[in-house]
């Protein structure tokens, strides 16, 4: 028999080697954060007429749903209360860090959901709370960060008013410049310096003053934009506050605004839901597996196993041949950036239900 003559160098380096594959082969598929906007103002009435932080929580268990059960998940909560930029900002309800999955832990994380869905008396350090999110993403596991799909949910009525000054996503500027999902890379054609702009950064580069890298590892950011209006320090809730005066009444989240979390969401290949009312109709929150949600209606059906089965294989991204970056971001219903049996096991659960 010949023996297997390897140097010291070289029998560290095939070890070093064995330990890296041994450490990809435990990556999950997916490691994802779900973000809870704890303000006092999540307890106004949304669409349907139920409290925002309601229906944030049923659209965070359908997104939870459609994830694959050996994804790693975390939980957080955001808000702070008086003065404005106070600390604590954040409340960790699950560490990602833990690596609990669906599979193993089901329960507990079910029960974090609602418990940090839930609103508190407190202002909205949005910003903060993002990029402190992101930051966890970006470095749990990073040994998966070629292989791991990392996700942000997040689930706000949007109104960022009290992120510390400290923070690295702390501005005093709001952007007034809609976000251009088409200036990826260049800023987005938000305002310099704005907190728009840190949040688009942070999920795009992972610094928050850098507009570009190149083939930089994203943040897949899903956004639940519970708005309708903004009912705060109304008659209704006497002492209430999230960072506005008393003479507050009813606020509408602006244009810019939506512009600005909704083309978050598509440029990083997340999902966008908006909680409004189209026609007098409140928007029904999409079942895990519709691929095509329509804003008043949806459901899984034989034309999402189509939508499905045809990009199988697929990978979300904007060079494909054969469909759009959007459409396939679309197809791709667990948000793990490829459309596989993972996909298609979702929409089989969900076969037939609607909402």
């Amino acid at each position: 028999m010949k023996k297997l003559n390897i140097g010291f160098g070289a029998l560290a380096l095939f070890v070093g080697l064995l330990h890296t594959q041994a450490a990809r082969a435990a990556c999950p598929p997916a490691q994802a954060i779900f973000l809870f906007d704890q303000s006092n103002s999540m307890n106004d009435a949304g669409s349907t007429g139920a409290p925002k932080y309601q229906i944030g929580l049923a659209k965070a268990q359908a997104d939870y749903a459609s994830l694959p059960p050996t994804t790693e998940v975390g939980v957080i909560g955001f808000g702070n209360v008086p003065p404005i930029g106070s600390d604590p900002y954040t409340t960790l309800y699950v560490d990602l860090a833990l690596g609990k999955t669906k599979a193993a832990n089901n329960a507990e994380l079910s029960a974090s959901l609602t418990s940090a869905s839930t609103p508190g008396n407190m202002n909205t350090p949005l910003a903060g709370g993002a990029c402190d999110a992101m930051d966890v993403l970006f470095t749990a596991k990073p040994e998966c960060l070629a292989t791991t799909s990392r996700q942000l949910y997040v689930y706000s009525d949007g109104l960022e008013n009290s992120t510390p000054t400290y923070h690295a996503c702390y501005s005093a500027v709001s952007s007034n410049t809609p976000f251009n999902k088409d200036l990826a890379g260049s800023g987005f054609g938000l305002e310099p310096d704005s907190w728009q702009r840190y949040v688009a950064n942070k999920a795009w580069t992972g610094v928050p003053t850098v507009d570009d890298i190149p083939n930089a590892i994203h943040i897949v950011t899903s956004v639940a934009l519970l708005f309708d209006f903004v009912n705060s320090l109304s008659s209704s809730r006497s002492g209430g506050f999230d960072g506005l005066p008393a003479s507050a009444n009813l606020q509408s989240v602006d244009a810019n605004g939506i512009a600005f979390f909704k083309g978050l969401a598509q440029v990083t290949n997340g999902a966008y839901f908006e909680a409004k009312k189209v026609n007098g109709v409140a928007t029904k929150i999409p079942v895990a597996g519709d691929t095509d949600p329509q804003p008043t209606y949806s459901c899984v059906n034989q034309a999402d196993v189509n939508r499905v089965v045809s990009a199988l294989g697929h990978t979300v991204r904007a060079n494909d041949p054969s469909f759009s970056q959007e459409d396939l971001a679309a197809r791709d219903v667990n948000n793990d950036l490829k459309i596989d049996a993972l996909d298609y096991q979702v929409v089989l659960a969900n076969y037939g239900r609607c909402s």
